[in-house]
């Protein structure tokens, strides 16, 4: 039973993967797209509108997967529910365990 378990988690991991590469696959063409079709004398990628909505694309495919590669640690290192300890989750004053040592 442990073994079955095991697969599903993992199974619903590479789903997650794919997932995240077909958010960004689709992203890329769509800026592809946007890049080389003119519309009403101006290319597509110009147009504020359509500047937004590639936006929010980008937004949602990087979110999706950093959500993968987060997943991906926690499968790697089960049982550990903290962030890791980089500059880039948290400020060097986290550790100390108070604001007291922070830069002004």
């Amino acid at each position: 039973m442990p073994s079955i378990i095991e697969m599903v988690a993992l199974t619903r991991f590479d789903c997650m993967v794919g997932s995240s590469a077909l958010m960004r696959q689709a992203l890329t063409q769509a800026a592809h797209h946007c890049a080389h079709r003119q519309v009403g004398g101006r290319v597509l990628a110009e147009q504020p509108l359509m500047q937004n909505v590639l936006a929010d694309l980008a937004l949602e495919s990087e979110a999706a997967l950093a959500l993968t590669l987060r997943m991906g640690r926690a499968l790697d290192h089960p049982g550990t529910s903290r962030r890791p300890s980089s500059p880039a989750w948290s400020p060097r004053w986290a550790s100390t365990g108070s604001a007291s040592g922070r830069r002004r």
